[in-house]
């Protein structure tokens, strides 16, 4: 199974879902914080968003190892700021 998703993530969706015309993109990120996914919208730092550009399109795990493995971070978020921030994406809008 590639995923395990838990029913106190599923619940955390549904409730968000029943609010669907209030929520904002930081009531999201709060209320996942909050039920124990921060994970899932990490607080990126300016030394993250260098060491994202730094690595290129696919991060290094060393540099990542130690937030991945106490799930500060999830590896799906990681993958998405590396896609975000990466010298390739920043080089093919110029």
């Amino acid at each position: 199974m590639l995923w395990d998703v838990k029913d106190d993530f599923k619940a955390c969706v549904e409730e968000l879902l029943s609010m669907k015309d209030t929520v904002t993109p930081g009531f999201i990120n709060g209320d996942f914080r909050c039920g124990g996914f921060a994970d899932l919208f990490p607080a990126w730092d300016e030394e993250d968003i260098d060491t994202v550009q730094s690595d290129g399109k696919i991060p290094v795990l060393r540099h990542w190892e130690e937030q991945l493995i106490s799930g500060e971070i999830a590896i799906d978020a990681l993958i998405n700021l590396s896609a975000l921030y990466s010298r390739f994406s920043l080089s093919s809008l110029q």
